[in-house]
């Protein structure tokens, strides 16, 4: 399928990438601003996603009820969302209301009110939804492994901690926003019925007189190898792995995409039928790729019952390994049918395709064209993703466990025990 690529750098640093749909009647933005928690001062856990929601709380001539009103008149499907570098906000609408939509936006993210009076309703909220965490085990546990494998600023989780958000004030949030707010790193993606003359005249009047601030570099990731238990009391078993894989961008992210994928993508997948289906150990399990800037891992998951857990951890393990003693023709064409569909499914969606054009640029520079990805996944075979797996045997391990009691580390997992 033919795409139209485009691409304009504003003059304080922003970039605008488009890819226009001519079959479609709708248009979506991802808008991503490098305010994630990475940037959080120390002591501050919370800050990013509280900003997120305190801007939108009234910008410019708009107070809070008006901003919602006239995205909701409008006719938008949005969200938002913090991560580890940036705060992203996501919305669909019939094209003819972009204009409109955009002049929204770039108030929220530029003129902020930041109200005094609303301060302590979004901590109460954020508060709420950490207290919530304690119910929600598997998330709490994956929160644990990304801390410990990724130690200081790129392992904190977006809603924070409890003394952090207690912490936060105005001053706090407007010294954020000023810091971290900048068209430097800003990406606007577009896509579906769009004319991109008119998109970058429209970008530029919008977002052209946004000030700029003073870039901040990305750190380096550093990954920490370590076993830690969480005490439980619970009749169900939390594991949570993670072993080194590629990043988004890496000659090899395919190979390792694809393995992962055999793993877990599907009910037909290795860990389901081998650790769920065949021997009945677990009510959730899963395996996915999780890329920072540089640096990449494999995630897995496996929910079970507490007398199940040894065995269950010994046999994910078990299984994770087995790709090393090959790939059958019938399970990479599984996997690629289901990729095949995901990048239909893309084609027909322009807020997919706009979330997808804002990762490429900030992870690669640029925007990968649909043919290429279909191209590397096509040329994929067994023997390669054999290979590749012998070559590449998992390693540096983190592992998280939740439950009433410590699991041994299976043979060939080694990691240091933290309390």
């Amino acid at each position: 399928m033919p795409q139209n690529l485009f691409k304009h750098q504003l003059g304080n640093g922003m970039m605008l990438i488009a890819e226009p749909m001519p079959s479609l009647k709708s248009a979506s933005i991802c808008l991503i601003v490098p305010a994630g928690t990475m940037h959080e001062p120390q002591g501050f856990q919370g800050l990013a996603s509280i900003c997120c929601d305190m801007i939108q709380r009234g910008a410019g001539e708009y107070d809070s009820h008006e901003i919602i009103e006239q995205l909701d008149c409008l006719g938008v499907e949005r969200d938002d969302g913090v991560s580890t570098y940036h705060v992203s906000f996501h919305a669909s609408m019939i094209a003819d209301v972009l204009p409109d939509v955009l002049e929204i936006y770039s108030k929220i993210v530029r003129e902020p009110r930041i109200p005094e009076e609303d301060i302590e309703h979004s901590k109460a909220g954020a508060i709420q939804e950490l207290r919530g965490l304690e119910d929600e085990l598997a998330q709490r546990c994956f929160r644990d492994l990304k801390r410990i494998r990724y130690p200081g600023p790129l392992g904190r989780s977006p809603l924070g901690d409890f003394a952090g958000i207690e912490a936060i004030d105005r001053h706090a949030l407007l010294n954020f926003h000023s810091k971290f707010y900048i068209p430097q790193g800003t990406i606007l993606s577009v896509a579906g019925a769009i004319d991109w003359q008119s998109l970058v005249e429209l970008t530029e009047s919008l977002f052209g007189r946004w000030g700029r601030g003073s870039e901040h570099p990305l750190p380096k990731p550093e990954v920490v190898s370590a076993y830690k238990h969480i005490v439980y009391p619970s009749q169900q078993t939390q594991i949570a792995l993670a072993y080194d894989g590629v990043p988004y961008g890496h000659p090899d992210y395919y190979r390792a995409r694809a393995l992962v994928g055999i793993l877990s993508d599907g009910l037909s997948s290795r860990l389901f039928t081998k650790v769920r289906e065949e021997n009945s150990l677990v009510y959730a399990v899963s395996a996915s790729p999780h890329s920072l800037y540089g640096c990449g891992s494999n995630l897995c998951y496996a929910g079970t019952q507490t007398q199940k857990a040894q065995k269950c951890f010994d046999l994910v393990w078990k299984t994770i390994l087995s790709l090393r003693d090959g790939i059958a023709e019938e399970e990479l064409d599984c996997w690629k049918a289901r990729m095949r569909t995901s990048l239909v499914m893309e084609q027909e969606s322009s807020l997919g395709r706009a979330s997808q054009m804002a990762s490429d640029w900030f992870y690669l520079g640029r925007v990968v064209p649909l043919d290429e990805t279909q191209l590397e996944i096509q040329n994929l075979t067994t023997d390669s993703l054999q290979q590749y797996s012998v070559e590449n045997p998992p390693q540096n391990f983190t592992v998280v466990t939740l439950g009433e009691m410590e699991l041994e580390l299976p043979d060939g997992i080694s990691a240091s025990k933290i309390e």
